[in-house]
């Protein structure tokens, strides 16, 4: 369960970087609540960052590869950050913007096996 603060947080994120949902955002969002329905939070505080999504029961992040920058302005999954997470037993998931256009069927089974890995 998000606390307000945890929500006017990522309001203000959301406001202050001008972001919106990209367009693979959107349909990766779409899949998710098909497979997988109310499992994945958009956008979620993990260990002091924003995930782009997030199944807390399996601690998995899913983050799509972008150009984009994050609000610290620097790649959500440098390799420090990645093996912070790890550490604290975090699974993550890159997927980029062509996977999700392209193959989004793939995307989807991989994203199945690993909660199957992590929830039996």
């Amino acid at each position: 369960m998000k606390t307000i603060e945890e929500n006017e947080q990522k309001h203000s994120y959301m406001l202050s970087s001008g972001r919106s949902d990209s367009y693979s955002e959107t349909l990766l969002k779409r899949q998710l609540s098909k497979v997988f329905p109310a499992k994945f939070e958009h956008l979620s505080f993990v260990s002091s960052t924003i995930a782009d999504f997030y199944c807390e029961k399996a601690k998995l992040i899913i983050e799509l590869e972008s150009k984009v920058p994050d609000w610290a302005g620097e790649s959500f999954l440098s390799d420090d950050r990645c093996k912070e997470l790890k550490s604290k037993g975090f699974s993550i998931i890159k997927v980029s913007n062509y996977d999700i256009f392209n193959n989004i069927k793939g995307v989807m089974n991989n994203i199945e096996h690993e909660m199957k890995l992590k929830l039996g």
